[in-house]
This record gives structure tokens, sequence and C-alpha cells, in this order.
């Protein structure tokens, strides 16, 4: 180790201790309470087996638009109640299993209000009258800028792929709506790797009208592009890669998760793209440094064909990869045409990014990002010192 790396090191072991002070202090503080709804789902989560529960709702129950399929996941999920979730969720289950089971069509959608209150701190509907009023309530405070998923998967034909494209639309085409993500397999019919150009071009042909409703709204948009398995990162890269060229004064960013040791490759090809955009006197990209999903997923298909698995062992691993990727994207060299999301609700990796731009005079590039409902006490005590 040279005199240079020793002090890099020296300087990181700064940045670390400062860290577990600041998140001492901010898990000292005791005025900012959880609300009910995010302490009820919290109990539901916090249970042996609640967590798959809780998803297996929201994929089973809340995403389907056919009530018959809804009634199947009712059925199905009524002998799945996990011990000690509560009474009235078990309770809810049951009867609302054996109601959808009888008149699909007059019960589900009663089913689906009730089971949306539960996690109406997390979700937010499209056809719900009450959108803006929600959107203007999130934002009243100052400091925050809603950035709306679209709750899809990767679609399994072109019959979802179009579904899950027209909420995308839809959401771009409010007035309140700022920043959007989406996932390119989730616009897409048929993913089929072993043709990537034609994946690419697939793709590009159909997403390039919702750039384009972005690029021409009144009020600035920004589209970003979520990578949440490994074989969306390359098909993304490229999709990001022809739209950054496309739409040059477009605001468009990009997910990578720190799961992923390909990540770091893949944020300096990003870091390259956004330096050329700038020379061609287009706008600044974005990336987002996420926390990753479907990490079990990954290791079980990996397991299953006897391949490398695609994402870090540990979750020492992966904080260790998010602070590389933080190290490399909070640089002037590359915050000259990047801007830097921080997406984690882990607040040493929050307090190490903030402290290590602040450091390095790029503080205005980098943001932070916290998803709706989770930890709202931890994120209203963030705000306060990062802004």
């Amino acid at each position: 180790m040279d005199v240079h790396d020793n002090a890099a090191a020296s300087g990181f072991a700064q940045l670390a201790e400062e860290s577990i002070r600041i998140v001492r202090k901010w898990r000292s503080a005791t005025d900012v309470a959880a609300p009910a709804p995010e302490t009820r789902l919290a109990g539901m989560v916090g249970t042996p087996g609640g967590a798959a529960f809780a998803i297996d709702l929201v994929d089973g129950v809340l995403r389907p638009q056919d009530a018959r399929v809804v009634a199947r996941h009712l059925e199905r999920l009524s002998h799945e109640v996990p011990d000690g979730i509560g009474w009235g969720t078990e309770f809810d289950t049951h009867v609302s299993a054996g109601l959808a089971s009888l008149a699909a069509g007059v019960t589900v959608p009663r089913v689906r209000e009730r089971f949306f209150r539960l996690f109406s701190h997390l979700l937010l509907r499209l056809d719900v009258r009450g959108l803006d009023e929600h959107l203007a309530e999130l934002t009243s405070g100052g400091g925050i800028r809603p950035a709306l998923v679209s709750v899809a998967t990767a679609a399994s034909g072109q019959h979802e792929a179009n579904r899950q494209a027209a909420d995308v639309r839809d959401l771009l085409l409010r007035d309140d709506v700022e920043s959007v993500s989406f996932r390119i397999s989730a616009m897409v019919g048929s993913w089929r790797l072993i043709d990537l150009d034609g994946l690419v071009n697939d793709a590009v042909d159909r997403t390039t009208s919702l750039f384009e409703i972005a690029a021409h709204a009144e009020n600035p948009k920004f589209i970003d592009l979520e990578v949440a398995r490994f074989d969306e990162l390359e098909p993304t890269l490229r999709v990001f890669e022809r739209m950054l060229h496309d739409f040059p004064q477009l605001n468009l960013g990009i997910a990578l998760p720190d799961a992923f040791p390909d990540s770091l490759p893949a944020l300096r090809r990003v870091a390259e793209m956004a330096r050329k955009r700038r020379i061609r006197r287009g706008a600044m990209a974005t990336v987002r440094i996420t926390r990753g999903e479907f990490l079990l997923e990954e290791r079980s298909v990996a397991e299953q064909h006897g391949w490398s698995s695609a994402v870090f062992a540990s979750t020492a691993e992966r904080d260790a990869h998010h602070i590389r990727l933080l190290d490399f994207a909070l640089h002037p060299a590359q915050t000259a045409a990047l801007r830097v999301i921080s997406a984690t609700h882990d607040l040493y990796l929050t307090a190490f990014a903030w402290r290590l731009a602040r450091a390095r005079g790029v503080e205005r590039s980098l943001e932070h990002e916290f998803r709706l409902g989770i930890a709202t006490s931890d994120v209203e005590v963030v705000k306060r010192d990062v802004g």
C-alpha cells in the first residue's frame, strides 16, 4: 500500500467514525413517532413469515386486475396465514377468501379496498381521486421530491406489458408528477437474452413514446430505469445509453444495485455516457445506488444451474460495495456530469454518503432517497441534517 492508499484509508476511517457519531445522534431522537399504519405493517412483517405474506398480498390481491385471479390467491393465502400475524388480519383473510370464492366479481373490489388500507402509507393508486392530494401532502413540507414507481413485475406477455406501460404513461401525463421509475422488463412482453440486440431494439421501440411524453412535458420530468434482477442489467444499460443520445435534454437516470459486483464497471460506463452527453451540451445524467431486490431468487437460480452467483453472499460485502460505488460516483470528476442518489434505509450508509460528499465538495450533487412509509421517523430525523 503506497502513501496515497494509506491517506485514502485514513480518510475513510475518519468518515466512518463521523458517520457512527451522526447515526447515534439520529437514533437518540425521541420527538418523532412512527405513523400508526407503519407500526401495524411493521408488526406483520416482524412476525415469522410475515414479510412473505405481505408481499403475497400485494402481488396476489392488490396487483392483479382479474377478480377470479384475486379470488384464487385469497383462497391460497387463507391457508398460509402466519401464526402471530394478528387476529384481525387472519380473520379478514379467511372471511375475504370465502366471500370472494362465492362471488368474485362483486366481492373482490371490496376485499381489495380493505387490504389496501393496510398498505395505504406505502402504495398510491392511479385511479384514486385524491392522488393529487396525496402528492400535495407529501411535498407540503418542502425538501421532498416524490419518485413514483409503478407496481409492476417483469411482463409475462404482451397484454401485461401493454397494461404496465399504460400505467407509466398515466403517471407521466400528470402535471403534479415529476419523477417516474420503471423496469424495462415490465414494458417488454418477451425477455430473450439470447437475442440481446433484438431485445434492446424492442425495448427502445416500446418505451420511446414514454420518453417523448416526458421530453415534451411543460414541467420537467425525470425518468429512472430500475434494475431489479441481474439479467436486466445489460439490456437496461444499453437502453439507457440509447435514450441519453436520443433525448439529450431529458433528465434520465438508472439504478445500479450494490448487490451486483458488476455494478461498479456498469457505473464506470454510466459515468462515461454522462461525460459524453455533457460534451454534446446535453443535460446531466443520474445514477441511483440501490440495495437490490430478489437476492434469494438470484442465488437460487445460480445454484440450480451450477453458476457463480451474480450477487454478493453477505450484507457486509454489499455494504462495502455500496461504499465503493459512492467513492467512485461522489468525485468532482464524475459529478461534473452525473447526479448521484443514495437510495437506502441504512442510516450508516446514508450518513457516510453525506459526509463523503461534503468532504469532497460535491454535496449539491447528492440526493438521498427513502421509500414512502418505511422508517418514517428515521426519514424525518435525517432530513433535519441533510435537507
